[in-house]
């Protein structure tokens, strides 16, 4: 008891860390003396190795088959000695298997092996069980940490990533040695939207743009309100051609598209983009590119992509200056 009191608090500990597929595994490999585990986990009728101590202990495609799937559908728990358990990869062993149960169903399967001349016994079973609701309990809380991290990188009016979120896949982007890309867009004469229709008219239309930018851009591609009416684009891996064919894309898009925000009648909107692409860069740097071309963009009219960089503002798209 003392242990799965340990174990219990050591798991509280690191609900929030990410790392709680390994703590449990490091704290069941010393429950029950394993010389292995891993943890399956189980989303609908799939399953899906969620971490080993060794790389390689089980069998993905083999899941499916076997003892681990008995315990994910059964929600019994097993020992026994095998020499043909298909998702096992080195074989005769000993297998100990028990489910950890949230909500009601069996979310994952605990999975400890050790040498086939050490079977497992009773006693070792029921430690492995009674470590199994304290683990479960672990992985809900980690769920529900990392749901509240990612709902406070969100943009609660459009659903995207908000100015945090941007900072970060930035930060990581410009260190992955690969050329970088960014859009940063404004939308034009937004000001007159909350003036002549009302504030809700502007919130419904910042959310309709928002979703026109993220069907117009790649899959690869990330949208992020960053300000009012300011939006950004992060492009990982393009060049600054491909980021300013997406820049136009989404020009275009946003132009020739009438909006619905509850007025009279739909309304037309414009955007000007500025794009800039860097390898391994500063931040302030590539920001400050972007920032350079949207202001010319700005200036020379409105509606329009300049690009910083090659041509330095090059009309891409949009009405001639």
């Amino acid at each position: 008891m003392q242990k799965l009191l340990e174990v219990s608090r050591r798991l509280t500990d690191v609900a929030a860390s990410g790392e709680v597929d390994r703590a449990i595994l490091r704290d069941a490999v010393g429950l029950a003396k394993g010389e292995g585990a891993a943890l399956v986990h189980r989303v609908g009728d799939e399953l899906s190795v969620g971490a080993e101590t060794q790389t390689g202990l089980l069998v993905p495609h083999l899941l499916s088959e076997g003892a681990i799937r008995q315990v994910a559908d059964t929600g019994q728990a097993l020992v026994q000695v095998s020499a043909t358990e298909p998702a096992i990869r080195n074989l005769p062993v000993a297998l100990a298997a028990v489910p950890l149960v949230g909500g009601g169903r069996v979310e994952a399967v605990l999975v400890v092996v050790r040498r086939h001349t050490e079977p497992f016994v009773p006693a070792e079973r029921d430690l492995l069980m009674a470590l199994a609701p304290v683990a479960a309990a672990a992985m809900q809380n980690a769920r529900q940490a990392r749901a509240a991290v990612e709902e406070s990188l969100l943009d609660p009016l459009t659903g995207i990533g908000n100015r945090r979120r941007f900072e970060l896949d930035l930060a990581a982007s410009l260190t992955d040695n690969t050329m970088t890309a960014l859009c940063l867009v404004d939308l034009d004469h937004f000001k007159s939207v909350n003036d002549g229709h009302g504030h809700p008219a502007g919130d419904a239309l910042l959310k309709r743009v928002s979703a026109v930018m993220r069907d117009t851009v790649r899959p690869s591609d990330s949208v992020y309100r960053v300000g009012g009416e300011e939006f950004a684009i992060l492009l990982r891996r393009s060049t600054l051609a491909e980021a300013a064919d997406v820049a136009e894309r989404v020009r275009a898009a946003i132009a020739e598209r009438p909006f619905d925000v509850g007025a009279s009648e739909p309304l037309v909107a414009t955007a000007s983009l500025g794009v800039a692409a860097a390898f391994n860069a500063e931040r302030a740097d590539l920001v400050g590119r972007a920032d350079v071309a949207l202001y010319e963009a700005k200036q020379s009219g409105r509606n329009r992509v300049r690009v910083h960089g090659g041509q330095r503002g090059a009309v891409v798209g949009g009405a001639s200056p």
